[in-house]
């Protein structure tokens, strides 16, 4: 986290998400649906849906093995805020929540790499505002 004063807020989070997946011959194309991770098991949770701009990058990886016909790949990672509920906590605030796209064939894929950036946006005055408290969301699912 980069605090610049009263000129704004800059986050960075990076990992993987893990995942199963596996497909024989025909393939299998699979949505994934994540939260980004605050720290440990809590997420970060916004007053509204305008006040941070959010990017991730991810491993845009693919793999073809000739000799057996295997191809994995992930194709394409976007993040965004959304608006959630959470048991035990009032309201529903916004958080970040990844969407990846993902294919197999004659194989598997186990986790795939990432790194999301966010900017606070800044108020009339310059000032950051409309974050909110990290909560854990239990057992709550994007």
């Amino acid at each position: 986290m980069i605090d610049a004063g009263t000129n704004g807020l800059l986050m960075i989070h990076s990992g993987w998400l893990m995942f199963d997946l596996s497909a024989e011959d025909s393939g299998q194309h699979v949505d994934i649906l994540s939260f980004v991770p605050y720290a440990d098991d809590t997420i970060q949770t916004f007053a509204r849906q305008d006040v941070a701009v959010p990017m991730v990058s991810a491993s845009m990886t693919s793999l073809h093995v000739r000799d057996t016909g295997a191809i994995l790949a992930v194709d394409s990672a976007v993040v965004g805020l959304e608006q959630r509920q959470f048991t035990g906590i009032q309201g529903s605030p916004f958080v970040l929540v990844m969407r990846a796209k993902a294919y197999v064939r004659e194989g598997g894929v186990g986790r795939m790499a990432y790194q999301v950036t966010w900017q606070l946006q800044r108020d009339r005055t310059g000032r950051a505002t409309g974050l909110g408290q990290p909560i854990d969301p239990g057992n709550t699912r994007p």
